[in-house]
């Protein structure tokens, strides 16, 4: 971290945060920290470093220690309306940096649309973390050492659809491209505003709730928002590549799809070598996972010299 946030020791930084509701004159809320509507916590965020005493830190804030991150907190939560909050579950959220501070920003900024948070400092952590929890969105900074956020980024997206929104210092187009090339959703440069963050997150998390209306064809169930199947109610567990190539046959069912076309829509590739070959395994190990359920031989066929087929089954 580059400014005066920056301790004067190694290692260190020392910061004191202050999370505040803003000053309202008038009954009203004044400066930019104006409530953007109905749903929204507006919090002021204040980063300083604390005040030092003859050239030592005093207080509450003095640093535990060569590797110790010392910050000094006070959190006060907006009022709820009769006590409690209204509207559809809350979503969680992973931020994944290497700097402690910079992950507590984004954290409260989160925290102010409602957020849930879980908060990882290296990508190992967050990979666990992903394994461990239902995630709606991860931001993570692409400048992490041992793992870089855009390698993180496609480990993600190997296994999972969730949204990733990248945070970076660089700026430069081809950084962006190499970004959502990497399969990431959004990418917001630095500097930034906490509530910019906080309200992109939002939009992510609203489209794709939006976008995952459920599948049923026959006794075939697909909910793209928890990623689950079941099949005459018993539930498939499925890799994720198998998830993906079920859905997307389940969207277009009724249309035979080439093994090109799933080669690119699936793996996201044209040029896979061997790439004919990982599509006849892929669908020889899903129509044996379908095939262990009572009628589960009758959803995906096999036309010879076309391609692979979902019939367009009336859902029971």
């Amino acid at each position: 971290m580059t400014g005066p946030e920056r301790s004067g020791g190694a290692g260190h930084h020392e910061l004191s945060l202050e999370v505040r509701r803003p000053e309202r004159s008038g009954g009203r809320m004044t400066g930019p920290e104006r409530s953007g509507g109905a749903g929204h916590h507006e919090l002021s965020l204040e980063v300083r470093r604390p005040e030092r005493s003859g050239g030592r830190m005093t207080g509450p804030e003095r640093s535990g220690g060569a590797g110790h991150h010392e910050l000094s907190l006070e959190v006060r939560r907006p009022e709820r309306s009769g006590g409690r909050m209204t509207g559809p579950a809350r979503p969680t959220a992973l931020v994944v940096d290497d700097e402690p501070q910079m992950a507590v920003i984004i954290e409260f900024a989160l925290q102010t649309q409602d957020f849930q948070v879980l908060t990882a400092h290296d990508g190992a952590t967050a990979l666990h973390l992903l394994k461990q929890h239902q995630v709606d969105l991860v931001i993570l900074d692409v400048m992490m050492p041992s793992m870089d956020g855009l390698t993180l980024c496609q480990r993600i997206r190997a296994r999972s659809e969730v949204p990733v929104m990248l945070l970076t210092a660089l700026a430069q187009h081809d950084d962006v491209i190499a970004g959502l090339e990497h399969g990431a959703d959004d990418y917001v440069t630095k500097p930034f505003h906490p509530r910019e963050v906080a309200l992109r997150a939002q939009a992510l998390v609203r489209r794709r709730r939006d976008s995952g209306a459920v599948i049923r064809i026959g006794e075939l169930v697909i909910d793209p928002g928890t990623q689950t199947v079941t099949l005459a109610q018993r539930p498939l567990d499925l890799p994720f590549t198998e998830y993906k190539l079920l859905t997307h046959l389940a969207n277009r069912r009724g249309v035979p799809q080439s093994w090109q076309e799933l080669l690119r829509t699936v793996w996201g590739t044209t040029d896979l070598l061997g790439g004919r070959d990982v599509v006849k395994s892929t669908i020889y190990r899903l129509r044996s996972r379908l095939a262990a359920v009572p009628g589960g031989t009758n959803y995906l066929r096999t036309l010879r010299g076309v391609g692979y087929l979902m019939p367009d089954l009336p859902a029971e």
